[in-house]
Order: C-alpha cells, then structure tokens, then sequence
C-alpha cells in the first residue's frame, strides 16, 4: 500500500510526502484549467471544506507572494458536502460515496488515512466527475491571450499555493509509441511505454476500432492505471489484452489521461489482422481396404457451433513426421465424412493426416497409419547389359523398374541358357550394377546372366532378359602338324596339315628362324627354290587365330 502511495504522488508531481498541495495547470485553446491536489489525508480534508481560487495580471514574479491580488478576479470553491448528499445509485455515484465517505466521516487509522488518499487522488485524476464533486478544479474561460496570470489557490488552514500561466503557451503531451502482438492467432496484446509519459498521465484508455481506422470505442470503461506494489517488478511496458472478432483487421491507439482525466495523450492507430480459426478438431476415425480404394472415415469435434470451416484435406506421407503430401480436398458439409482413393491392391504403407481449413487457418490431425501386405511381385529390372574385360571382370548394368518398394536385386548366371543358373549375390543389391569374375583359361566362350527385383515384402519379380556375355578368346589354336619334306632336283618341298581351328586368321612358314613365308588359307606344301647343296635348312609353322592367339 505504501509503495501504491508514494507512486502515484511520484507521477503526480514528484514531491514525496509534501506538506503543500501539488497544483497542475493546462492550456487549451479556450480554457485554462488549475487542479490542486493533496499529499496527505489532512489536506485532502481540508480540501473538501471548499478553496477561493483568485486571478491576478502578472508577469511571472520572482516570488509569487508579491503578486498584487487586490483586483484580483475570484472564484469561491463550495464544500463537497452537498455534492456529497446529491450522489445518486448509480453504480458511479455509489464508488464516490465509497471513496468520500471517509473523507467526510474522518478516520483516525493511519494506514486507512493513506490508502484514502491514495484512491481518492488516483480516480480524481482518471475521472473528470469526481474531480468536480471534490471540488479541487477551477477552469477559467474568461481571460485575455495577450496577458499572463498567477492563480493563487487558498484552502482554509493551509498555505497559499500558486500557478503561473501564460495562455500563448498552449500545454503539449508526449505521443504515446504502440505495438501490437497477436497471440494462438486469437488475442491481440496492446503494448506501450507508460513510463515514458509518467510524469502526464496516470491512466489510460485503449480505443478499438473495426476494419477502418476511424472513431471506435474505448475496450474498457474504467481506465487502465498501471502501477506496482512492492512485490512486483517495475515494469515500463505496459499491456491490455483483446479477443477481438476473427476475419478482420483492427485498429488500437491508447489516450493518456491527462491530470484533469482527460484523454490528452495520443498514439497513432496501430493495426493488425486476426485470422479467420477454424473452431473444430478433426480426427481420422478408421481406414479400410476394400480391393484397390483405401476409405478413409474421419470426423471433427466441434469446439463452437458455425466451426469456420470451408474445406477438408487429406494428406498422406511415407514418413511419420514429414514429407505430407494433400491426395484429396473435399467441401466441408458435416463433422463426418467418408473418403475414397483408389491405389494398388496390396503393399501400400502411408501415414495419413486430415485437416480442416479455412481462407487463413488450418488445423490438423494426428498421423494415422495404414498398410497392407503386398503380395504383388514387383516389375523385373530392365535395359541389361553386360561387358567383360581380357581380365576376365564381367560388368553387369540395368535400370530399375517403375515399383516405389524395391528393396534390392539378385544377380543369376548360367553356362547355357537353358540350363540352371545359379544365384552370384550373396544379399540383396541396391546398387543397379553387379561385377563377377571368369576364368577365361578354358573353351566355353559364351556366359548369360539375368536379374530379379525383390520388394520389401520379398516379392521377387520374374527374371528380367537373359543377356549373352562373350569370354575374350585366350586359347591358342589348334597347332598344324608336318607332313614331309623332300628334296626334288634344285628344290625342297614342304608338306603339312592345317590347323583345324575354327577361328583361324592365317598360317606363316619360319625358315631358319628368321625368314617368314605367308601362307594363302588352304595351302598345305612350299617348294624352296633358294637352297644350296651341302648346307641344312629348318622349318617351322605358326599358325594365329582372331584374337592373334
């Protein structure tokens, strides 16, 4: 309570507990107005007996008590007593005759004295009415703009206090600075520095208007005081919280009660937009499968009766937590529906979600998740072909088929093609190419190999195309054998018999190890006509096969 006290003396006019009365002044274009205020319960009871406010022509004067009053204009201030008597039942006149009472009564508690003081000064700052049922407010409407004036202000038993007032000088307030946040897309928080404009404005009233930024209404009816007790935090921002009507933009500025309660202090309208929510939770009941169209029954609670829907979706993703994809959207009629896609007949695994939605919300189920078992084999693989190497590395490569639930390949290969094939992968492939090794020390030339897909059920497909991958020939041909040679006149004859390979490219005869005879095809005798008696002669035959074996 005390810190309450000394807080609003402090806006008020940061004097502490002074034993003189506090005395405010404002210029407007046809008013001056004098407010005296009490710092204490004994002055506010004083006050309540009445006060002579006096008027003098006077250039601002190094002590006011020089002032010459003697032509002075005067005004006599009533004692709130009969002010007091004529309150009516009004709610309002019910507060003031709650608040006055002790004034009128008197009290003799201390801390009661104070808290009296305290909501007595606070409404008479916020609440024109009750300034003037007080009594402690004088607004002059008579005067020259030319001239400057000293109010003296006397309350029977105490000082004499004083105002000087140069009506050119109109009083000017500080603009109030506003932010708005919107909270869960429903609350409007109505956000200022209050501490800013301490000094001029103990309340204040926030202004609210729809759509356009012209005259609204104040949110509440009673001002907004912001202050703390000893048990909080000072905090300068100061906040006043709206649910206003979904679907529209709106507007706030906040007027500052100057001291006489009037809304002196301005911001500018500040505006913000509050989305349309939907007012319903949807929820996917059950799916179920019904050949190849997966149904999907879903319904919403109803959190107001017009929920603000315009549309339902339905979306659907392999992952739990991510990647929703929309797969229908259907006009919003009733809280249940029932909705059909049509899909594979066996081995789909999704996650499904249905929303609710309108032009700016949308809300959102949990994920429900459905499969069936597959037992459809998938496509084999396709576009196979392989290669191999002089080193006898066979390079299998295929492209995969068009099923979104391949799990891997297994890799086959044969001798013959109509022979059994043997399985070369020892797990599953998911990699679209396969490397296997041959020895090519041997006469089998020809090796076929085929591919099967396995899903994720392990569904194999049926083999892809057979495809024929050719050894490199390494195997030498088959070696010619000689015959005879004989000696005829001057000549030798050589004789032979070819090589019987079938992939003979052409036979050379070697003499003496350095000359070479080229051979036609079908030749199998050479008569050596370059001989001389007495000397020897050798012979060799090379025969070489395609692949210059």
């Amino acid at each position: 309570m005390k810190a309450l006290f000394i807080l609003f003396l402090v806006i008020i006019a940061r004097v502490g507990f002074s034993q003189e009365l506090v005395s405010v002044n404002k210029v407007t274009k046809d008013t001056i107005a004098i407010k005296w205020l009490p710092s204490t319960y004994d002055q506010l009871v004083k006050i309540s007996k009445g006060a002579t406010v006096s008027r003098a022509v006077s250039e601002k004067p190094i002590n006011f008590q020089l002032v010459n009053f003697t032509n002075a204009k005067t005004w006599s201030i009533d004692p709130l007593d009969s002010r007091y008597k004529g309150l009516g039942t009004s709610n309002e006149d019910e507060k003031f005759r709650t608040l006055l009472e002790p004034v009128i009564e008197g009290s003799s508690d201390k801390e009661q004295a104070n808290f009296v003081v305290m909501t007595n000064v606070i409404e008479n700052m916020v609440n024109p009415r009750f300034q003037s049922i007080l009594g402690n407010a004088l607004f002059d409407t008579d005067f020259d703009r030319s001239k400057t004036y000293v109010y003296k202000i006397e309350v029977e038993g105490l000082d004499p206090i004083y105002s000087f007032v140069n009506p050119k000088e109109r009083t000017n307030y500080l603009n109030i600075k506003v932010s708005l946040l919107l909270d869960r897309k429903k609350t409007v928080t109505v956000e200022w520095d209050s501490k800013i404009v301490a000094d001029q404005s103990l309340g204040f009233f926030v202004e609210h208007a729809i759509d356009e930024p012209i005259k609204g209404s104040y949110l509440d009816d009673l001002p907004y005081i912001p202050f703390s007790t000893q048990f909080e935090v000072e905090d300068k921002i100061s906040t006043v919280i709206d649910e206003p009507l979904e679907g529209h933009f709106h507007y706030y500025r906040v007027h500052g009660l100057d001291p006489f309660g009037e809304p002196s202090l301005h911001s500018k309208w500040e505006k913000i937009y509050v989305p349309l929510r939907v007012h319903a939770v949807p929820y996917i009941d059950t799916i179920r499968a019904k050949e190849s169209e997966r149904i999907i029954e879903v319904s919403a609670s109803l959190l107001k009766p017009n929920p603000n829907v315009k549309s339902w979706a339905l979306l659907r993703s392999e992952s739990r937590d991510q990647g929703y994809a929309t797969v229908g959207t259907y006009p919003y009629s009733d809280s249940t529906e029932s909705f059909t896609l049509n899909g594979k007949p066996s081995g789909d695994h999704f996650y499904y979600k249905i929303q609710l939605i309108n032009k700016d919300d949308t809300v959102t189920s949990m994920p429900y998740y459905f499969f069936t078992l597959d037992q459809e084999p998938p496509e084999p693989p396709n576009e196979l072909n392989g290669t191999i190497n002089e080193n006898g590395l066979v390079s299998i490569n295929w492209s995969a088929p068009l099923d979104d639930d391949i799990q891997g390949y297994r890799v086959f290969r044969g001798n013959h093609k109509r022979e059994e094939f043997i399985e070369k992968t020892t797990e599953l492939y998911n990699v679209l190419s396969f490397s296997d090794t041959l020895a090519l020390d041997n006469l089998t030339s020809e090796v076929y190999y085929f591919v099967q897909t396995v899903d994720m059920n392990f569904n194999n497909s049926v083999p892809s195309d057979t495809i024929l991958v050719l050894k490199p020939d390494t195997i030498p041909p088959m070696a010619p054998a000689m015959k005879s040679i004989k000696v005829k006149d001057t000549a030798l004859m050589v004789s032979w018999v070819n090589s019987k390979s079938s992939d003979l490219q052409r036979t050379v005869l070697i003499r003496n190890e350095i000359d070479t005879i080229s051979l036609t095809q079908d030749q199998t005798s050479y008569m050596d006509y370059i001989i001389e008696a007495g000397n020897h002669y050798s012979y060799q035959l090379i025969c070489e096969d395609e692949q210059a074996n």
